[in-house]
């Protein structure tokens, strides 16, 4: 696009730049995003207004939630499928498509640790709300549990399941987690043993400190008649506010 003294240049990479035809050498950005194929992943800053996105383009982008600009971006090997900030945003987490993950330190997007025990896409991932536990969901039909303070030690596998996790969400004080899966079962483990929980007065007895699934009697109403399991894909829960997206 001409205009004079200046260009607009458009690329596949979502990328729009201002040319100037006197400094052609310097060119403006003015809008950057994902490139080719879709976005999945996405995790809020625990304490400020950022936030990560990851895409088939295989980065990982931090956002500006203020003046909505890229701060930051990470290539990865393979295509993001989700992602998780640590209690303390001091480390961001992101499930890869070939079943790894790999930590990142907030500060400057560096490697931390680039971790690899399933086979299939990591579709989900949680920290503990204290911080010490990193839940990770993969299409293996497991969440494995990782302890933070021990560098990513493999501490378990949740089984049970028979299908891929969709949804996992961390009890509040840190000791239980609830999977939702593709076959539309909702189950609940202790942690960090990966006991299966079956009890009714057990289960009736967890608090929790997130709520991103969509199946179970606490979340009825988002469901319209007739509805499909994909029809609603994701939820998430304001418990201060007594409200769910």
């Amino acid at each position: 696009c001409w205009g004079g003294e200046k260009i607009l240049a458009g690329t596949k990479d979502s990328e729009v730049f201002e040319i100037g035809v006197q400094d052609r050498e310097r060119p403006i950005v003015l809008v950057q995003g994902h490139a080719e194929g879709e976005l999945w992943a996405l995790a809020v800053h625990p304490k400020k207004a950022v936030f990560a996105t990851g895409s088939d383009d295989k980065t990982i982008r931090v956002w500006n939630l203020a003046d909505r600009t890229m701060v930051a971006c990470h290539s990865t090997a393979h295509a993001v499928r989700s992602l998780a900030y640590s209690p303390d945003a001091s480390q961001l987490s992101a499930g890869l498509q070939d079943g790894s993950f790999v930590v990142l330190n907030t500060k400057d997007l560096s490697e931390v640790v680039h971790i690899k025990n399933c086979k299939e896409v990591l579709h989900e991932m949680k920290y503990f709300p204290d911080g010490n536990y990193l839940a990770v969901g993969s299409n293996d039909n497991f969440v494995d549990i990782y302890s933070v303070s021990q560098g990513y030690k493999y501490l378990g596998r949740c089984s049970g399941s028979s299908s891929f996790i969709t949804h996992l969400d961390w009890s509040a004080d840190s000791t239980h987690i609830q999977t939702n899966s593709g076959a539309s079962e909702r189950l609940y483990y202790q942690v960090p043993t990966c006991k299966r929980v079956t009890g009714k007065e057990e289960i009736q007895g967890i608090h929790w400190a997130t709520w991103t699934g969509v199946l179970g009697t606490e979340v009825l109403g988002i469901w319209l008649k007739y509805s499909q399991l994909n029809d609603v894909n994701a939820t998430d829960t304001s418990f201060e506010h007594n409200t769910i997206a």
